[in-house]
This record gives structure tokens, sequence and C-alpha cells, in this order.
């Protein structure tokens, strides 16, 4: 458990709100969103790479959404039209059935290990990213402790 308290869990989530970027991560991970919220992450993950802050974007594929729809976001072609390289944005397979956070997750950190990053972005849209960083940090504990994770939320969306 992250936190054993409601004042943890406060403490816990304004941490995750105001982590400090990095000078550099070897990729930004995108969080799957519903259409009306993946703005708030394909701004992002823009913004960190055009501040050089992560040189790849990747966001997941695979599975089934919980619609029970198959999980293929168009997020290739919307970061090309923000002006991330097509080379620089990697989608990387689920192998589970089920696509949610921790599946997305468990993908992420298996394939930063086999290309032993050292740091990466978690970007989910606001109210999503603790789930997606703890998530995230989970994973990583288990299966590949050396590995930075620096929270970046998405941008505002206006309500």
């Amino acid at each position: 458990m992250f936190a054993s308290s409601m004042v943890e869990l406060l403490e816990l989530t304004c941490r995750t709100m105001a982590d400090k970027p990095p000078k550099k991560a070897d990729a930004a991970f995108l969080f799957g969103q519903t259409p009306d919220n993946e703005e708030s992450i394909l701004k992002r993950a823009a913004l960190l790479f055009h501040q050089g802050m992560a040189d790849k974007v990747l966001f997941s594929t695979g599975g089934v959404s919980v619609t029970n729809e198959p999980w293929s976001p168009p997020y290739q072609g919307l970061l090309t039209g923000l002006g991330v390289t097509h080379n620089s944005i990697i989608p990387v397979l689920i192998t589970e059935k089920l696509a949610h956070a921790h599946t997305e997750a468990m993908a992420f950190v298996a394939y930063a290990k086999e290309r032993n990053y050292q740091s990466v972005c978690v970007t989910a849209q606001p109210l999503q990213q603790l789930r997606a960083l703890v998530n995230t940090i989970s994973i990583v504990l288990i299966n590949y402790p050396k590995l930075k994770v620096y929270s970046m939320p998405g941008t505002p969306l206006t309500w």
C-alpha cells in the first residue's frame, strides 16, 4: 500500500502533481484516455518532446478496453499532428487480454527494461495521474527497480 491514511494519500497526491521534471528522460509513457480526455496527454507529450525532455513517446495498444472493444488509440497520427516525429512515437503492445492502467504499466516497464531505459515520464490526464503513477511504480519496484519514474501530468482540460 502506498498510503496508510488520508493524510498520506493527500501528500502522495500533491507530490504526484508537483514532481520536478527531469532534464532528460528516455521516454514519456502515455496512459490511455477516452477521446474527451486524450488532448491532455497528447499536449503534455508534445511539450515534453519539443522541450527535449523525452526523445520518445510511448503509448499502449492491444487487448480490449473495458467496453470490450479492441484497444488501439489513434495517438500516432494525433501526435504527428502536434509535431512529434513519426519515428519518435512508439506503440507498446499490451500482452494481457484486458487493457487498463495496470496492464499498460506492465507493458511499459517491460519495454523500458528490454531497452535499458534509465528514466521515464508518466503522463495521464490529471484526475488519473495518481493511479497511473502508482501502477507504474508498483511494477517498477518488482521488475526494474533502477528505473527512475517522473510524474508529468497531462495538461489541464476545460470542464
